[in-house]
This record gives structure tokens, C-alpha cells and sequence, in this order.
């Protein structure tokens, strides 16, 4: 199986995002790469302790490798993919541990259906097969036995979207 079909839709989506902003802004990504080059060039030739010269070089570096990281981060434009992302990755480790494993229980994640979306998550195990759609929010949703409650600016619908994932699994 490819690389491509192991990630998760989103996870896909976030990846080829940043490839394409480093593409369009290899330009100036490589202009300020050469920048911190040159400072560090600098640094090394200045008449300062040993110590200090590789203490602020490894600093410049550090900054720069960070900056470069930030500007791409933010060129791609999907900072809330990124953090649905990072919400899915724990909602894997909640379902996939040792105890769910020993007892039969397998997950799928990002299951993703040509021209009709993705699923989250798929938990396939002895009590059947479960959608299990994940949300990443600030925001304080409440459960109760009846139902799922969101705040009332909140337009995400998770129940609804795992019975949508629940049907393109069943079908």
C-alpha cells in the first residue's frame, strides 16, 4: 500500500497544502535560508569566544529553521486541518490501544470514499462496525444521555456527519 493511501484524508490535504506553498515560496524561502547562511558566516568570523560563535550560530539556525517552518505553516493556509489533524491522531490513541487489540477490535483511519468525503475512523471488532467522526473545537461541548450539545455559533454537526459516514461504509 503507498504512502498516499495510509494518510488520512486531512492528514493528505495538510501535506500537499505545505508542498505546494513551499513550491510557490521557494523564492523567498531560499532568499532568507541564504540570509541566515550569510549571519552565521558572520557570527563565525567575528572575533568572540569559541563557544559563543557555535552558542549563537546554533541559535541563528534554530530561528531560521523555525521561521522558514512557521512561513510555510502559514502560506498553506490550513492551520484548523492542521489542528483536526492533531485532534485525530488522539482520537487513534484513545481506540487503538493493546486492550481494544487483544479483544478484537481493529480501526481504520481515513477512509476516504471518491467524490463522497472521508471517514475519520472506522472501529471494526466483535460488537460490529462504528463511523466515528472527530472534531477539534475551543469550545466546551456538553454530553448527555439524550444528546450532543454545541455551543449555538458552533456549525459543526459530528453526530450527523458520522451517520453520513456510518451510511458510506454501509454501502
Amino acid at each position: 500500500m503507498s504512502k498516499a493511501l495510509r494518510l488520512g484524508s486531512n492528514e493528505r490535504i495538510v501535506r500537499d497544502a505545505r508542498t505546494e506553498a513551499a513550491k510557490a515560496n521557494w523564492k523567498l524561502l531560499s532568499a532568507f535560508a541564504i540570509g541566515v547562511a550569510v549571519v552565521v558566516v558572520l557570527l563565525l568570523a567575528d572575533p568572540l569566544p569559541v563557544q559563543v560563535k557555535w552558542f549563537l550560530s546554533g541559535a541563528v539556525c534554530t530561528v531560521g529553521a523555525g521561521t522558514i517552518c512557521l512561513a510555510v505553516h502559514l502560506a498553506a493556509g490550513h492551520h484548523h486541518r492542521v489542528l483536526g489533524r492533531h485532534a485525530e491522531r488522539l482520537t487513534q490513541q484513545a481506540v487503538r490501544g493493546r486492550w481494544h487489540r487483544l479483544r478484537g477490535w481493529r480501526l481504520v483511519n481515513g477512509l476516504f470514499f471518491q467524490n463522497l468525503g472521508d471517514v475519520d475512523h472506522v472501529l471494526v471488532g466483535p460488537g460490529g462496525v462504528y463511523s466515528i467522526e472527530t472534531k477539534w473545537t475551543s469550545e466546551p461541548w456538553e454530553v448527555t444521555p439524550a444528546a450532543l450539545r454545541r455551543p449555538a455559533h458552533d456549525t459543526l454537526d459530528a453526530v450527523r456527519q458520522a451517520k453520513e459516514g456510518a451510511k458510506k461504509i454501509d454501502l
